[in-house]
Formats: C-alpha cells, structure tokens, sequence
C-alpha cells in the first residue's frame, strides 16, 4: 500500500493551473485532449501519467480509451478529478467518471470531488480497447489526472482457470496490485490419503492489509476451511482426506494488497499441499 499513498501524495501536492488544454503541465503528467465521441477517443498508454482539462458543462463528455495487454492482467486506474482549472479549489459538483467495454456498455461509474478515485478493475479482456469518460457539470474547467497501470496475474482469478499444484511442491507466490484480487489453485490427488494442505504469508502488512485463505471441496466447491492472514508466517494448515482423481481448491484472496514483488513485495505467500499417510 505504500506505493499507492506515494502516488497519491506525488497527486496531490501538484497545482496545475492551466487556461488552455495547450498549456504546459508539470512533471505529474503529460497534456492530452480527449475525444468528443466514443469513435473519437483519445489513446492513453499504460503505465503512463496524463492531465487533461475538462472544460465546463456546456462542452459535452469527454472519451478516452486504452488497449490491455496481451496477457492476463489486473488494471489499476487512479483518478483526480475534482480541482477546479482557474484556481485549483474543488469543485462544487462532481465530476462524473465511468469505464465502459467497447460495445459502450459500463463497468464502473464513480464521482468525487473531495479526494482522489481509485478503482482497481480485475477481469479485463486481453489484447480489447477500454474507455473512460468523463463530464464536467460545473461552469468552471476541471483539471483530471489519469494514471492506468497493470500487472500480469500468474495465478488466474477463478476456478475455470485455477493453477494446477503438484504433491509435495512449495509454490512462492504474490497477489497482483489490487482492492480485491484472487487466486485460485487445484490438486488432484494421484492416491488416496491424508494430505496437508499449507498457505502462509511471507510478507508483513499493515492493518489494512491481509490474505484470506480458504479450502474448497471438491464437486460442490464449498468452502470447508477459512483464514485470515493478517502477519508474516501466519499461516492455514489443516489435514484432509482426499479421494484420488477428485478436484480440490485452494482460494486465496489479497485484501487492500496494493504493493507488488519488485515494489516493496506486499502480497506474498506460498502454497503446499503434500501427502503425509
């Protein structure tokens, strides 16, 4: 998390005062314009900081729109915009921001004028266009940063998709940057048994942060054992009989996990499952 509160504070101690969308900006972003149309959206690049001025009620919406990556991935946007252009005091009514898929249905639609938007999107499509859209009610310009970030997801985020485990094999792993990310993980028993199944935290989090860790059985997928990780080492250990040839789960879900491996490595832990009789 403390990545994202570096970003945030870097946001907000810049005042960017701009009377045209031509001006120069400072080094929190670079000037676009957008698009009055969805057919004439702006491209953003990922991992890449903008600034944009909205201009007052009378101008319309405003689109832009980024392509995701080619490989499975969670999306992070960081959204400013409640400040006014002319003199950098908040607005007086909302500016109103919302993320749609290209057929122009919405994802998410948020607004805030007191404190910055941040919303993590998981389950984006790869290799598809995304758009944000964003309209001004206030008579007066706003100013919006954007910053849309990513990072690769090794470990899918359902059961179709779960990463499948070996016996007896230690699996060191990290959430990606998220609210709210998951991960799945299956075992299929090559004998009958008793098997230990171990997820521990390898990490320290602050009192936002932690990992649930859940057992699910096999067929009906209901979860039979469940625990939050809330320290470094904690851990989820329990003993199971497994049936050979039957499907278990293992869920793990990162909450309020923002930090990742090269940053300052918040959100990892490691899997083990291995037959003891």
């Amino acid at each position: 998390m403390k990545s994202i509160r570096r970003k945030l504070s870097l946001l907000l101690a810049v005042i960017i005062i701009m009377g045209t969308m031509v001006m120069p900006v400072a080094a929190s972003g670079t000037a676009v314009a957008g698009g009055s149309t969805q057919a004439r959206a702006t491209a953003l690049q990922i991992h890449r900081e903008y600034v944009h001025t909205l201009r007052s009620s009378n101008s319309g919406a405003v689109w832009f729109k980024f392509k995701t990556m080619n490989y499975y991935a969670n999306y992070g946007l960081l959204i400013d915009c409640h400040r006014s252009a002319r003199d950098n005091r908040p607005l007086t009514r909302n500016i109103s921001a919302a993320l749609k898929r290209a057929n122009g249905s919405t994802i998410s639609a948020d607004s805030d004028k007191s404190t910055p938007l941040f919303t993590t999107f998981i389950n984006l499509t790869p290799n598809s266009w995304y758009y944000l859209v964003f309209k001004n009610p206030n008579r007066v310009s706003g100013i919006i940063n954007i910053d849309i970030s990513c990072s690769k997801d090794e470990d899918r985020n359902s059961i179709a998709t779960a990463k499948a485990l070996t016996n007896a094999r230690t699996y060191k792993c990290s959430m990606c940057p998220s609210s709210f990310d998951k991960d799945f993980y299956k075992f299929v028993p090559a004998q009958t048994g008793t098997y230990k199944v171990i997820v521990q935290a390898t990490d320290t989090y602050d009192s936002m942060e932690y990992l649930e860790a859940a057992f699910l059985r096999s067929g009906d997928h209901r979860v039979v054992e469940k625990k939050y990780l809330k320290a470094n080492r904690a851990a989820m250990i329990s003993t199971w009989r497994l049936t050979r040839g039957r499907t278990y789960y293992i869920r793990v879900i990162g909450h309020s996990v923002y930090d990742y491996m090269g940053d300052d490595g918040d959100g990892l832990y490691k899997v083990r499952i291995s037959k003891i009789n």
